[in-house]
């Protein structure tokens, strides 16, 4: 459960996941914290009425599994 008493986390970052486009890809960044790793910034993700600002990157290690590294609300302090 997260701050806001949801409890369906893991649909929703699905389904933020699935809302990513094309064309809101913003750019791709060193991670600071995993040097020579680049993870991918898109901005103005439309969910669930809101605009959110994701960071992920897709694990190299053989697994279909994708790290979510950020998940705001587009504009919020993070």
């Amino acid at each position: 459960m997260n701050s806001y008493d949801r409890t369906d986390v893991g649909r929703s970052v699905e389904e933020i996941i699935d809302s990513i486009r094309p064309e809101i890809f913003y750019k791709s960044d060193e991670l600071e914290v995993m040097p020579g790793t680049f993870a991918d910034l898109h901005r103005n993700v439309e969910y669930d009425g809101n605009k959110w600002y994701v960071k992920l990157f897709v694990n190299d290690d053989g697994d279909a599994s994708v790290q979510v590294l950020s998940a705001n609300w587009e504009g919020c302090p993070h």
